[in-house]
């Protein structure tokens, strides 16, 4: 019962970072969910380039990168 509990409250967890708010545009969010979405097609092309620390730091750099335009492309519109 207390492993339920504790497999509950990780899911929990998980949850909530992957809704968080990562940015504000216009009275409009994007949430952790939407970026990694839009974003993981291009993380599977950079995934068979680099490979260990360097996909790692590749990967947070483009997605940064990425979370620009998208707020760009949302000021925009």
């Amino acid at each position: 019962m207390t492993m339920l509990a504790v497999l509950l409250a990780c899911g929990s967890v998980a949850a909530e970072l992957e809704d968080r708010i990562v940015a504000v545009v216009n009275n409009e969010i994007i949430t952790m969910r939407d970026l990694n979405r839009s974003f993981e097609p291009y993380a599977k092309n950079i995934q068979t380039t680099y490979k260990g620390n360097d996909l790692e730091g590749v990967l947070e750099q483009n997605k940064k990168v990425f979370l620009q335009r998208m707020i760009d492309q949302m000021l925009i519109e």
